[in-house]
């Protein structure tokens, strides 16, 4: 349902898309697929292959860690750089996971 609203903001916000498109390099393709087949694909799997085996309170704290990976994915796919405030944000969100993780533990 969303392809539609997201072509019409494209149209209205960027400029050259079909130029970007037909000048897309391997990697940005890699990206694309990477994205499509295991972010969304694979990823839906594995998270109600979890929801079915357990509580969803207990699955639902590491929903959170999907900034870390993404920032993860971009820096080895698309060679983009670790900022220290990037860092500083991903160590935040896995020290908020370990948290609530394990304080509903106990």
């Amino acid at each position: 349902f969303a392809t539609p609203q997201l072509f019409v903001m494209s149209f209205l916000f960027e400029k050259n898309q079909v130029d970007l498109v037909l000048k897309a390099n391997i990697s940005v393709w890699l990206a694309v697929l990477y994205l499509g087949l295991v972010m969304s694909a694979l990823g839906y799997y594995f998270w109600y292959t979890l929801i079915r085996l357990y509580e969803v309170e207990k699955v639902a704290p590491f929903l959170l860690l999907l900034p870390v990976f993404s920032l993860v994915g971009s820096i080895i796919f698309l060679n983009e750089a670790l900022s220290l405030m990037k860092a500083l944000g991903g160590v935040i969100i896995i020290l908020g996971v370990a948290f609530v993780s394990l304080e509903k533990r106990n």
